[in-house]
């Protein structure tokens, strides 16, 4: 029998007036309707609360803005609004990006044919107004594949509070949620649902994360040493070895040549 499932769309939101609008509309006109939207907004400083507030269907709740890095503040405020989550499986929706109309209806559909705790979708990627597939290229540089944003995740509720009890670290710089969730997935539990469907919209722009680290830049290496450390970390928890390759010795390298020579790491 299929189950009706109550969705919640967990939306962080940081100085995205810009974007804001679009997203929120694009959860709103879901075909899919048995949904609650919550907006854990991180203290912005543009309009993005009074955009939101427009809309009395939308729940809004406020994280300060308590650490220097953005992905840190991004992780937190997903903690804060799954406390209030009531939803069966929780959507991840970052500010910026977009649900296509038939997102939450196609993905409820395969949960009704496939019961999981984690599932993707597929995006497409706009940039400068333009709309194509986001196509992932194999890579050959370290041990993980790439991988879909965040704004394509979704959870079995129980199972995202397992992670932020067991897996999650809200404390880690520069390793967004994305990063931990996939890491783990795919090393750990060896459990990944992926979607045929393009399903969700990430935009590519100034304002993006990962702008701050452009390939192979110092910023780059900086944050590849953490992203190893949490993965160490995991290994730990999970008592399994993990492979190694080059991009690892020379992010150790990059990282502890910085603290000798006090080369600023601050990003």
């Amino acid at each position: 029998m299929k189950k009706n499932f109550l969705v919640t769309i967990l939306i962080s939101n940081y100085n995205k007036q810009k974007y804001i609008k679009k997203c929120l509309e694009s959860c709103l006109y879901q075909s899919y309707k048995n949904l609650e939207i919550i907006v854990c907004d991180n203290n912005s400083t543009d309009n993005s609360k009074k955009i939101i507030s427009i809309y009395p269907e939308i729940k809004l709740i406020k994280q300060k803005r308590n650490s220097d890095y953005s992905s840190v503040n991004q992780t937190r405020c997903i903690k804060k609004g799954l406390r209030i989550a009531k939803g069966d499986y929780v959507f991840l929706l970052d500010s910026d990006d977009f649900f296509e109309k038939k997102k939450v209806f196609k993905v409820v559909e395969y949960l009704n044919k496939k019961r999981c705790d984690f599932i993707q979708d597929k995006s497409y990627l706009i940039f400068k107004n333009k709309k194509k597939k986001l196509i992932l290229k194999k890579n050959y540089f370290s041990i993980w594949p790439r991988f879909y944003n965040t704004s394509t995740m979704v959870f079995e509720r129980k199972y995202l509070n397992f992670l932020f009890r067991h897996v999650i670290d809200t404390k880690i710089p520069l390793v967004e949620i994305d990063t931990q969730v996939f890491l783990y997935q795919f090393f750990f539990k060896k459990n990944l649902n992926l979607l045929k469907n393009y399903l969700t919209n990430y935009r590519l722009h100034n304002e993006n994360l990962m702008k701050n680290f452009p390939f192979l830049s110092l910023s780059w290496w900086i944050r590849r040493y953490y992203v190893y450390k949490f993965f160490f970390s995991l290994s730990d928890k999970e008592k399994k070895d993990v492979p190694l390759k080059l991009d690892y010795i020379f992010a150790l390298v990059i990282f502890y040549s910085c603290k000798f020579f006090k080369i600023s790491m601050k990003i």
